[in-house]
Parts: C-alpha cells; structure tokens; sequence
C-alpha cells in the first residue's frame, strides 16, 4: 500500500501555519481596532481593524483547505484498505471455486448431485410405505385418532381432510395449528350465541 507520511506533514504544516494566520489576524484585529478607537474614534477602530478581520477569515479559509486535503488523503488510503479487501475476498472465492471445480462442476453441479439421491430416498421411503401397506390389509386404510381428528395412512402418505402429508408429524401439526383452533373458534362461537 502507498504510504502518504508525506502529505499527512505537509497538511500538518499547512493546519498550523492556518491557525497561525488566523491568530495573528485576530490580534491584529484588535490591536489596531483598540490603539485606533483611543484616538479616533469607535467607527474608526472597526475600520482599522477590518484588515486583521479579513486576515482572520483568510486563515479559516485556509484551514478548510487543509482538512479538504486531508480528506482527500484519508479517502485513499481508505480506498487502499477496501482494494485489499476486495482482492483478498477474490482470492479466497477464487479458491473456493477451484476445489469445488475439482469435484463438482459449481452450484449447478452440486444441485443436479442432490436431486438423485433426493429421488432415490424418496422412492425408497414411497416403497417401504408400500410395503407396510401391502403388510396390512390392502383393501383397508388405517385410520390414526389425534385430537379428535382422523389421520388416514394411505400407505404412500397421510391423509387429513383430503390433504396429503409425507409424514405422520406433518399431519399431527396440522391438525394442532390449524384444524384445533379453527374447531375452537366455531366452538366459542357457538357458545357467544
């Protein structure tokens, strides 16, 4: 990274020479406006003293200047900084990338060596539920009692009010979240009447 030692004690410099104008400005300033106002007159004390007014002012301006440069500074080692981070992130996802080139061929690779084995245990789990169907009696669905409701197993899935489920959990917390206070509603509703 580029240093800017340089330009942080020149600015340093030019902020003390600043308030150095801007000191001098002042008591130029009154100086002059006090010795001139003994003798002339109040009026004639403001106007003495407006060249160290204007001295003073030219100092501010000055000093503005020098804390613009510093900003300026600031800004581009700033910018030094996120340019480092920027490129070392890139590097690390360069990195990333290249291990995962070497066994899969990215996220779309990764994603199309998901859904198989997705397929495979869900055909897997679809024949053993047919098979503990087949276990059962064919003909007849089993029926599961929760909270007043009927879970049918239909070997494949599970039923509730003509909603399928894959597992017998989903369908208890269907029956839990959504089917109890529906009923619990229209039963205090019921009773309100």
């Amino acid at each position: 990274m580029r240093s800017y030692e340089a330009a942080r004690t020149l600015f340093g410099f030019l902020a003390f020479c600043a308030w150095s104008v801007v000191v001098i400005g002042l008591i130029s300033a009154m100086v002059t406006g006090t010795a001139v106002s003994q003798y002339a007159g109040s009026n004639a004390g403001f106007a003495a003293a407006i060249p160290g007014i204007g001295l003073a002012i030219t100092g501010l301006l000055l000093l503005a200047f020098v804390q613009m440069g510093r900003a300026s500074v600031d800004t581009a080692e700033y910018t030094q900084q996120m340019l480092k981070i920027s490129r070392d992130q890139l590097e690390v996802s360069r990195q990333v990338l290249n291990q995962g080139n070497s066994s899969t061929s990215g996220f779309a690779g990764t994603i199309k060596k998901a859904k198989p084995s997705l397929r495979h245990s869900m055909y897997a789990r679809t024949d053993q539920a047919t098979n503990i169907a087949n276990a059962h009696d064919s003909d007849a669905e089993r029926e599961i009692q929760h909270n007043g409701f009927t879970i049918q197993d239909m070997g494949n899935c599970f039923q509730v009010d003509s909603r399928p489920f894959e597992r017998i959990e989903h369908a208890k917390n269907y029956i839990d979240n959504i089917l109890v206070p529906e009923r619990d509603k229209v039963i205090s509703k019921k009773l309100d009447y």
